[in-house]
């Protein structure tokens, strides 16, 4: 038996049936998928003549819309935030901010959300509600070579054609507005981030196979290439809140982060961010001088052997025990607080004076928050030596190395009052923060009766 072939393009020319082949190669390597809501059009046009030779074209179109591919997300912990916020004390919220870029074909919304906080011993935290938001994307139309890296007025940026979305003249090109961050994944050249300067879409953007515009300035890089279909992603920073609990104490606390998105069958996993929390420990030390007598008061004062016996402030050195003096003789106290642990706030220091002695008036002056010289150690819990504070003025002019530009309480009923630490302020009430391995200084001065 005969097995009937098909027939080939010269058997069906016999039947006379005239067969034109058309053979198209693609416009060029697209690198990405098209842009989402962009409407193509297929359009096929007929020519015919009648009998007579009277011409006649019939064309019939068909419309296709892209969906929406989605797409995980690039998430990572923002590069201003790294080690920013740590350490960090107990009662505080920390904001820990991630870096989160589309590459999807077009706009979606994701969320992100805490996959549990791993707690060191002793630390409580919790993890704020999770952050829905927005990124937009679409692709690219024609080639780019050149970027404008400056920031300027619109119309003088770079501009980048686009696939058309399909909605006509609102501004927004699929989820991409004016000021916002994108990606241009380049290739050749890797990521180029630029700020949206503006978007012309017209009437075009509600056309099919219509073509818009980008205008991006600010980019990161000037020059690479920019490709048919690479894909154009928006890029945000989405900030988390991580509270820290009060009281608790110091550790470790680990936030494992997800960005889900819509479709997204598995999320998009954010590198771990560690956020070390030292419970608050704020030391007090009081030192002392005999103005008055100089070598003799202080001669039998101690011999500067033990951690802070001794403290030195701007080249004159104050003593915590073994200063005599006089009757009229002027001491010199040094009140000094030092945080060796996490930030604290709400510093109020109050001294009340001994009796058979009188405060000299205006004497009163504070360091708001400096840094101790560690002098070999001499500031650190459990070693020996002086602690240096330094105020970089001579030893006969310690007057001027304390400001009082920082609010104190002043004397009331024989007790100093200071609200100390950077923000203090007298009209509230309130004392202010001194930050880890940083001291505060009150100094005041009393007349031996």
């Amino acid at each position: 038996m005969k097995t009937r072939k098909p027939h080939s393009v010269r058997d069906i020319a016999k039947l006379g049936v005239a067969v034109v082949m058309f053979f198209f190669a693609s416009q060029s390597a697209i690198a990405g998928p098209t842009a989402a809501n962009h409407i193509v059009r297929n359009t096929v046009t007929v020519n015919y003549e009648d009998l007579g030779g009277a011409s006649f074209t019939d064309t019939k179109s068909v419309d296709i819309t892209i969906d929406l591919l989605e797409a995980a997300p690039d998430a990572v912990l923002s590069v201003t935030q790294v080690d920013s916020f740590n350490p960090v004390s107990p009662g505080q919220i920390v904001s820990v901010v991630y870096t989160v870029t589309s590459n999807a074909n077009g706009e979606d919304e994701y969320t992100l959300t805490s996959g549990g906080l791993t707690l060191g011993a002793g630390v409580l935290a919790t993890a704020g509600s999770d952050v829905v938001f927005v990124l937009g994307a679409t692709s690219v139309a024609q080639e780019v070579t050149a970027f404008q890296t400056s920031d300027v007025t619109a119309d003088s940026g770079t501009d980048i054609s686009v696939p058309a979305d399909s909605v006509n003249a609102d501004g927004i090109l699929n989820g991409i507005t004016v000021g916002e961050m994108i990606v241009l994944d380049m290739s050749v050249g890797g990521d180029n981030v630029c700020t949206v300067n503006k978007i012309e879409d017209g009437v075009a953007s509600a056309e099919a196979n219509g073509v818009v515009t980008i205008e991006v300035d600010n980019c990161s890089q000037a020059s690479g290439t920019l490709s048919v279909g690479d894909q154009i992603g928006e890029r945000q920073e989405v900030t988390l809140g991580i509270t820290i609990t009060a009281g608790s104490g110091s550790g470790t606390v680990t936030v494992d982060m997800n960005v889900d998105y819509t479709g997204g069958n598995t999320p998009a996993a954010v590198n771990n961010t560690v956020i070390t929390v030292v419970e608050a420990s704020l030391s007090i030390y009081k030192f002392v001088r005999n103005m008055t007598s100089g070598t003799s008061g202080n001669a039998g004062a101690n011999s500067c052997t033990t951690a802070f016996s001794c403290l030195q402030l701007s080249g004159i050195t104050y003593y915590s025990s073994g200063v005599t003096a006089l009757p009229g003789e002027e001491l010199e106290y040094i009140v000094l607080l030092y945080n060796n642990a996490g930030k604290v706030q709400n510093a109020i220091v109050t001294d009340p004076f001994v009796t058979f002695t009188t405060y000299k008036e205006t004497s009163i002056q504070v360091i708001p928050e400096t840094t101790a010289n560690d002098n070999g150690g001499a500031c650190s819990a459990g070693a020996t030596g002086t602690c240096v504070v330094s105020g970089g003025l001579s030893s006969n002019n310690a007057d001027d190395l304390l400001t009082s530009a920082l609010d104190f309480g002043g004397v009331n009923a024989d007790v100093i009052t200071v609200y100390a630490g950077t923000g203090a302020d007298e009209s509230t009430v309130s004392g202010g923060e001194i930050n880890a391995d940083k001291v505060a200084v009150v100094r005041y001065v009393l007349v031996v009766d």
